[in-house]
């Protein structure tokens, strides 16, 4: 009866051995290298998301990795609409190609009004990047929440957004 109640604590302390391990796990190495390329994806607007940037076909991500992943999400988000409820908008770039359209400039344009993104977006909302103030790429979809588009009969149209005029400053707008 001794041996068959040992026998069972053991098992049942080794089958608990990975959840008191994995209480550590944000120090492994393996977290941090998927929280890192996560964060990664995200900079760079990668839009299948990070498993597939990350390991892409070759393997299904480990629970790890998809924990690394989620909190990297959740801070990226949280970052890009700016603690504090700034605004994360710093500047835009975009490649001007010297037509009558493009006031005949030539070659990389920085824009720092939101106003002024918005006159010059139609048309190249493809190639045109906007940065924050550390000079990372904003991703989509903080731009979504800051420019508005709508669907007009002959193309589209572009607005500031509510959040956009709450949260950037008068410069920022132009």
């Amino acid at each position: 009866m001794k041996k068959e109640i040992k026998l069972g604590l053991l098992i049942l302390s080794l089958s608990c051995m990975p959840y008191a391990s994995a209480s550590g796990y944000k120090n492994t190495p393996e977290y941090k290298d998927a929280y890192k390329c996560a964060t990664d994806s995200f900079k760079e607007g990668y839009g299948s998301g990070p498993a597939a940037f990350c390991v892409g076909n070759s393997r299904d991500p480990s629970k790890i990795e998809e924990k690394a992943y989620k909190d990297a999400e959740k801070d990226f988000s949280t970052k890009s609409t700016s603690a504090n409820g700034s605004c994360s908008f710093s500047y835009a770039v975009w490649v001007a190609t010297g037509s009558h359209a493009d006031d005949f400039l030539e070659g990389p344009q920085k824009e720092t009004s939101l106003r002024q993104v918005i006159k010059l977006f139609p048309g190249r909302e493809d190639s045109m990047q906007l940065f924050d103030k550390d000079g990372n790429k904003i991703s989509d979809d903080v731009v979504n929440r800051l420019i508005i588009k709508s669907k007009e009969e002959y193309g589209f149209s572009y607005r500031l957004s509510s959040e956009a005029k709450k949260t950037c400053s008068k410069k920022q707008l132009g």
